[in-house]
């Protein structure tokens, strides 16, 4: 378990990644939440959970393609959390472009949970226009919000992928009995740090 979530942090930065001058998508995603976190609060527990399940939907979206690898949250259980998923449809596999579709999943799947978890960041209008230029940039359509995946739709696995990851966000993590576990609204408390305990020699 820990190797697989080691490889769902790493990912975006080392398998996705294509050099120096091009990088893959998931890269520009985790450079988008990156800004996003320098206009929020300085909140460390909710951005390392935000890069977490962030970084979570765009490795399930895809190695949902993949023939190998496994997701590591759609069709398993996670934190008493099980996420429903029958896989991508086999008819269909054979008229996709893999990579394209890949693309299109992972940008849905980031699109959605940034939007979700950054709507009450005080730096939320800086965000979002970069959010959504991003998305945009690369042809995909913010109306469509479909998670039926069953016809074999990039756009509504990556949306799937998402949806699947809000349930855990509110069971994981600072803030999971709160009634907005997702939100960035208010800046730390001292209560919410451990105090270091220091011990004489």
């Amino acid at each position: 378990m820990r190797t697989k979530l080691l490889v769902v942090l790493l990912l975006p930065f080392s398998l996705f990644a294509q050099g120096e001058d091009s990088h893959d998508i998931a890269f520009e995603w985790i450079e988008a939440q990156l800004k996003g976190i320098r206009v929020d609060f300085a909140r460390p527990p909710i951005h390392a959970r935000n890069l977490y399940h962030v970084s979570l939907g765009m490795y399930d979206a895809w190695a949902a393609y993949d023939e190998v690898a496994e997701p590591l949250l759609l069709g398993h259980t996670l934190g008493g959390y099980t996420a429903e998923f029958d896989g991508v449809p086999d008819f269909v596999l054979p008229f996709l472009d893999i990579p394209t579709a890949r693309k299109e999943a992972i940008s849905y799947a980031a699109y959605r949970i940034l939007t979700h978890r950054y709507a009450l960041s005080p730096g939320v209008v800086t965000s979002q226009a970069r959010f959504d230029s991003l998305f945009t940039a690369n042809g995909y359509d913010p109306s469509l919000t479909s998670s039926n995946y069953s016809g074999g739709s990039p756009a509504a696995l990556g949306t799937t992928s998402r949806s699947r990851s809000s349930p855990l966000a509110c069971k994981t993590g600072p803030m999971k009995s709160s009634t907005t576990p997702t939100s960035t609204t208010s800046p730390p408390t001292t209560s919410w740090w451990s105090p270091i305990q220091e011990t004489q020699r």
